[in-house]
């Protein structure tokens, strides 16, 4: 029902990371999120071969559902919903010795000799199945019997936790027991709780209902726009920025030439400033001398817009942009 995609602020770290220069004071912790992302998108994404294993006609699948119950949004890495019942599954793609320290409420990590501490993922995935049975009856929905489990996606993983703690084993899982522990599931849950038609027409709903998160990661990091650098860049050598020559794009340094790479420096301003952009913004931004150009290349995308000609303000849209980088 929902796919496994590239998080909006994976994309977003991406963008930011091309418009800051390398020198940037705080550019290695913005590198270190970027990576912990990445590699949780990853962990993801290799559960989808795992999942498509199960019968379709029994489940449907949600990747990064986010929902709001009251004033709280909560993220559900992935859930698994049938007629008997849900699972809630947190991914996390950690390597080396991970320590559940039951004490404290934290996650050790161990890896080349170094230490780190991290929120405990099993309260996490607790706290988002307490979310969702609220959201559930918030909605007048039949609550379904809830499960939710972690699964650890890197097979070489060491997982430990304190002696006689019997919490972790239940659990946390490596992904190779995932099959294996929904079986368990289904034996626990066999009596259906929905029909057919009811499961699917839920499934729409929760699809509806989904509220996508666009971060600001200017602000997270107290970044200033003027920070940023500004053009078009080269997608074959990256460098920065490319000339604007007889409706294409050039690279003065690898001599590249085409006619969308402007596409990606839209998405850029997108992910890092707002969902809306002047003719004079994106003359700024792309860096084109012009605003005829400039006026042309949004004309171009077929965005919504609102204002009168000379103070055309244009909508930006993330499928409206991917579907025109695609276009040949």
């Amino acid at each position: 029902m929902k796919r496994c995609e590239v998080p909006v602020r994976v994309l977003a770290l991406e963008a930011l990371l091309r418009r800051l220069p390398l020198t940037y004071p705080n550019r290695d912790a913005i590198e270190e999120e970027y990576r912990r992302y990445w590699a949780g998108y990853q962990g993801e994404l290799s559960l989808s071969y795992d999942l498509s294993f199960l019968q379709e006609q029994d489940y449907y699948i949600f990747h990064d559902l986010r929902l709001q119950y009251e004033n709280h949004y909560f993220q559900i890495d992935i859930l698994l919903l049938s007629a008997s019942f849900a699972l809630i599954i947190e991914v996390k793609n950690y390597a080396g010795t991970i320590f559940f320290d039951r004490t404290f409420k934290q996650l050790i990590q161990t890896k080349n000799g170094i230490e780190k501490g991290f929120p405990d993922p099993i309260l996490q995935v607790q706290k988002q199945r307490e979310l969702f049975e609220k959201w559930l009856t918030s909605q007048k929905i039949q609550t379904l019997p809830l499960e939710s489990i972690v699964v650890i996606t890197n097979p070489y993983t060491i997982i430990k936790c304190n002696p006689g703690n019997a919490e972790v084993p239940h659990k946390v899982i490596h992904r190779n027991s995932l099959l294996l522990k929904i079986e368990q599931f289904e034996i626990k849950f066999s009596q259906p709780q929905l029909q057919r038609k009811e499961l699917k027409k839920l499934s729409k709903f929760m699809v509806k209902q989904h509220i996508p998160h666009q971060p600001n990661l200017l602000e997270t990091y107290a970044i200033s726009p003027v920070n940023l650098l500004k053009g078009v860049y080269c997608p074959r050598c990256s460098f920065l920025p490319m000339e604007r020559k007889k409706l294409r794009w050039h690279c003065p340094k690898c001599l590249h030439s085409d006619k969308t790479s402007h596409i990606i420096c839209f998405k850029d301003y997108l992910h890092l400033n707002k969902s809306s952009m002047t003719n004079r913004e994106c003359s700024d931004f792309l860096q084109v001398p012009s605003l005829k150009s400039s006026a042309r290349l949004l004309e171009s995308l077929n965005l919504t817009w609102s204002g009168q000609t000379r103070d055309r303000i244009y909508h930006l849209s993330l499928e409206n942009l991917t579907q025109h980088e695609k276009s040949p």
